[in-house]
């Protein structure tokens, strides 16, 4: 079980649904949930007393600090702001808007609404917020959807359809699925990522990211010597793709993986990359 998601995260994840954008398969612009003035409409609908830091759509046209704020911004960040002085209130905001029927969601919203999967997704984050354990199998598919890399998600649903009928190519698609996550990460972070960098460099360079808060020296002490463990794991996970991954050339006495190595080597990857995505996204 994982430590409880913070609610800024919650807030993220719920402004990339309500008042998100991107784009179509056409490269053409697409926006998601509330327009500007919605969004204001919506938190002060919630509670008219409370202080926003975006009460007005003027606040949010024309910022005191002539820094001008997306939609997802001033979601993002009224939010937080509703969280931080009353946690019961921005509990209470979520819920009432993702009980909303697609009917009444579609009367409030101008832009496309939230799917299906998104409401569920916002509704597991919030148990886990509220201090319920997710599952495995339910936290791989939320961060699955919290990440924006389709080549990591087909990668890592790929890899553990294929631990009985191919186990050399679950294990193949294991180190892949690292390399592309830590790859990923990094390039969001604008760090440097050479196509030369092998596993354990890429493994390094994403762990220096990592902004960890122990609760004493002694928690810091055993922090760095998992966070060492997972080193020597991920360099493991290299050596066994040599050895046993689908592109190597193979010795006369090779003697395949077995369901059970490569079920090992897709988990222990698998949770390796749910650490990293739940810290960074």
């Amino acid at each position: 079980m994982r430590p409880k998601i913070s609610y800024t995260r919650l807030a993220d994840y719920m402004a990339s649904v309500f008042a998100g954008s991107g784009t179509n398969d056409s490269n053409e612009s697409i926006y998601y949930g509330f327009s500007g003035p919605q969004i204001i409409k919506s938190f002060i609908d919630f509670d008219e007393v409370f202080q926003y830091p975006y009460s007005t759509y003027e606040e949010m046209s024309k910022p005191k600090d002539g820094k001008l704020k997306s939609r997802k911004e001033v979601f993002k960040i009224n939010l937080i702001s509703l969280f931080d002085v009353n946690p019961k209130k921005g509990v209470a905001y979520v819920k009432e808007l993702i009980s909303k029927s697609n009917v009444e969601l579609d009367s409030i919203t101008k832009h496309i609404t939230p799917s299906k999967e998104n409401i569920e997704t916002i509704e597991k984050m919030l148990n886990h917020y509220l201090g319920e354990p997710i599952p495995f199998e339910e936290d791989r598919k939320e961060a699955l959807i919290r990440i924006d890399s389709d080549y990591i998600k087909e990668k890592w649903n790929d890899a553990i359809n294929e631990i009985k009928s191919n186990p050399e190519r679950a294990i193949t698609l294991s180190r892949q699925m690292l390399e592309n996550t830590f790859k990923h990460i990094l390039q969001d972070k604008g760090i440097e990522n050479e196509k030369t960098f092998d596993l354990p460099t890429l493994f390094r360079k994403t762990r220096k990211l990592l902004d960890l808060t122990p609760l004493s020296e002694k928690g810091e002490q055993s922090l760095i010597q998992l966070l060492s463990g997972l080193g020597t794991s991920i360099q493991a996970i290299g050596a066994l793709e040599c050895e046993y991954g689908e592109k190597h050339g193979k010795q006369r006495d090779y003697v395949p993986p077995n369901e059970n190595i490569a079920s090992l080597i897709v988990n222990s990857s698998g949770n390796i990359c749910l650490f990293f995505i739940n810290h960074f996204y």
